[in-house]
C-alpha cells in the first residue's frame, strides 16, 4: 500500500509575513520611524544647531549621493554644496567627494556603463602643470612642506576632476542648461549668506561652519564691514562675484517672458549688490575692465542711444548702491577705497611687498618651491610684512616656478582665444550656447585680469569655482563645436554688416 509521506512541520520560529520587509505594513512602520528620527535630528539642529551633527548629516547624506545616483547629479550635488565645505581628518569635505564620484565614474567607464573622459583643448597645459608640480617636490626640504603640500596637491588634483568631470558630463545644449540653473542656485545661496553677514555681522548662520563667528574683527567692522561670503574672504568672494555677473546678464538678455526677466534682472541687481559690499578695489576694476571690452565687442550691435542709456543706467545703480550700503549698513565704500589708493614706485601701495616675493620666487626659478606656499610658519622662512602675494601669478611663480606659470598662462590664453573664436558675440539670440560661450569670454578677461592683484590658490575652498569656469566654458565649447556651425563667423560678420555700427 503506497502512502504520500508528509514533511514534518519546521522547528524553531517562522517569521510572520508581516514582519517580512517586503511586506507594505513593515515600510510603512519603517518609514515612519524613520520620518520620526529625521524629524527629531532636524527640530534640535534648528532650535540648537551644533556643528558637528549637521557636519556629519551632511556628510551622509553626499557620500549616499555620490555612491547611488548617477554622475550628474553627484556632480550637481557638488556645484551646490562646494562653498559650504567642512574638515576631515584626512582632507576637505570637498576633496573626499570629489574623489568619491571621480573613483565612481572610473569605475563606470572600466564596466562602459558611462562615456570615456572627453578630450579637451586644455589637456596639454593641463598635463604640463601637473608635471610641474610633481618636479617641485624636488625643492622640499622639511617634513611640514611635504606634508602641507601633499595636501595642497591633493585638492588641486580634485579640482582638475572637477573640469573633466564637467566636461565629460556637459554634452548637448539641454545639458549645459541643467548646469547653469545649477550654479545659479549655488549663486543664490551665497548671495544670501552675504545679506545675512551683512545684516548681522558677527552672528554665524551654523556655529562652527557656516559664518563662523572666529571670522570676524570688531575693528574691522567699525572701519567698515567687508562681506566674506560662504569663503570667509571678501577678496575671493569679489572675485566670485565679479565673474558671475557677465553670466547673470547673459540669463537676463535670454529671459523668455517678463516673468523671468523680473526674476534674472533681480538676481543680477543682487549680484552686483554683493559685489560692491565686498568693498574689494580689485575686482571692481576688474569687473569694470571686463565691461567696457564687452561693450567694445558690441559695439557693431548697439546704437549710440542704447550705449548712452547703458552707462547712464549703470551710473545710477552703481550710485543708488552704494548709497544705500554706505548710509544703511556697516558696510564700507569702495569709491573711498578707489580714490585713497596710491602708487608707489609704480604699484599700488597696499602691493609694495611684490619685489620682495619676486625675489624669494627667483631663487628656484624654474619649477618653484613646491606646492606649499611657506610664508614663515614653520619658522624656516620669513617674510617682512605680508603673508600672501597677493598676485595669482607670483603665486605661481613661488611655487611652480616659470615653467608652472607659463602652463597656467597658456591654459588662460587657450580659453580666451577659443571662446573669442567660437563664441557667438552677441548675449541675446536663438544661439544659446554660442551667446553662453561669449558670455564665459568676458568671465575668463575678468579673472585673468583679478589674478594680477589676488591668488584662488589660497584658499582651498574657492579654488574649486575657477576649474568649474574652465570646465563649463570648454564644454560650452564642445557644445557649440559640436552644432558644426563655422568658427566665430554668425556672430562677428553679422556684426560687421551692422548697420548701426557706430564705432568703426
Amino acid at each position: 500500500m503506497n502512502s504520500q509521506s508528509t514533511k514534518p512541520p519546521a522547528r524553531g520560529f517562522v517569521r510572520p509575513a508581516w514582519l517580512s520587509l517586503e511586506s507594505i505594513w513593515m515600510q510603512r512602520l519603517l518609514g515612519l520611524l524613520l520620518a520620526v528620527a529625521v524629524g527629531y535630528l532636524l527640530g534640535e539642529q534648528i532650535t540648537r544647531p551644533q556643528g558637528r551633527v549637521i557636519k556629519g548629516l551632511v556628510g551622509i547624506v553626499v557620500l549616499y549621493a555620490a555612491w547611488r545616483f548617477p554622475i550628474p547629479t553627484s556632480l550637481a550635488a557638488f556645484v551646490l554644496l562646494f562653498p559650504y565645505p567642512f574638515p576631515t581628518v584626512y582632507a576637505s569635505s570637498n576633496t573626499i567627494f570629489v574623489f568619491l564620484i571621480t573613483a565612481m565614474w572610473l569605475a563606470q567607464i572600466g564596466l562602459r556603463t558611462a562615456r570615456p573622459v572627453a578630450r579637451t583643448v586644455l589637456d596639454l597645459p593641463i598635463l604640463l602643470l601637473m608635471g610641474v608640480y610633481l618636479l617641485s617636490f624636488n625643492a622640499v626640504t622639511y617634513a611640514e612642506q611635504l606634508k602641507f603640500g601633499l595636501i595642497n596637491l591633493s585638492t588641486i588634483i580634485a579640482g582638475i576632476f572637477v573640469f573633466y568631470l564637467i566636461v565629460s558630463t556637459i554634452r548637448d545644449e539641454a545639458t549645459l542648461r541643467r548646469m547653469m540653473r545649477i550654479i545659479t542656485i549655488m549663486a543664490i545661496t551665497c548671495w544670501l549668506t552675504a545679506i545675512w553677514e551683512l545684516a548681522m555681522p558677527g552672528m554665524p548662520i551654523v556655529p562652527g561652519w557656516i559664518l563662523s563667528g572666529a571670522y570676524y574683527n570688531p575693528v574691522a567692522i567699525e572701519r567698515g564691514l567687508r562681506v566674506g561670503g560662504p569663503f570667509q574672504d571678501f577678496e575671493l568672494f569679489a572675485e566670485f562675484n565679479a565673474l558671475l555677473l557677465p553670466v547673470m546678464m547673459l540669463q537676463l538678455a535670454q529671459a523668455r517672458d517678463k516673468r523671468e526677466r523680473w526674476i534674472m534682472g533681480g538676481l543680477t541687481l543682487l549680484n552686483f549688490f554683493v559685489l560692491m559690499a565686498t568693498v574689494t578695489r580689485g575686482a571692481t576694476i576688474a569687473f569694470v575692465a571686463g565691461m567696457v571690452y564687452m561693450l567694445f565687442l558690441l559695439r557693431k550691435r548697439m546704437k549710440l542711444m542704447t550705449f548712452i542709456l547703458t552707462i547712464g543706467l549703470s551710473v545710477t545703480i552703481w550710485s543708488a548702491v552704494e548709497f544705500y550700503l554706505t548710509t544703511f549698513t556697516v558696510s564700507g565704500s569702495v569709491i573711498s577705497r578707489l580714490l585713497d589708493t596710491k602708487i608707489v614706485d609704480g604699484m599700488p601701495d597696499s602691493r609694495t611687498f611684490w619685489p620682495q616675493i619676486l625675489s624669494r620666487a627667483l631663487e628656484k626659478p624654474w619649477v618653484g618651491h613646491g606646492p606649499h606656499y611657506e610664508f614663515g610658519e614653520h619658522g624656516r622662512e620669513e617674510l617682512t610684512r605680508f603673508f600672501w602675494p597677493h598676485n595669482g601669478y607670483l603665486y605661481y611663480l613661488h611655487t611652480v616656478g616659470i615653467l608652472g606659470t607659463l602652463a597656467f598662462i597658456l591654459i588662460l590664453g587657450t580659453l580666451l582665444t577659443n571662446s573669442f573664436r567660437w563664441g557667438n558675440h552677441q548675449l541675446h539670440g536663438d544661439d544659446y550656447p554660442g551667446s553662453l560661450l561669449f558670455a564665459w569670454h568676458i568671465v575668463i578677461v575678468i579673472f585673468a585680469i583679478d589674478q594680477a592683484k589676488i591668488e584662488y590658490l589660497r584658499s582651498p575652498h574657492y579654488q574649486f569655482w575657477p576649474w568649474i569656469v574652465f570646465g563649463m566654458v570648454v564644454a560650452t565649447l564642445n557644445v557649440v563645436r559640436a552644432r558644426g556651425r563655422a568658427p566665430g563667423t554668425a556672430g562677428v560678420a553679422e556684426g560687421r554688416r551692422g548697420r548701426f555700427g557706430w564705432i568703426p
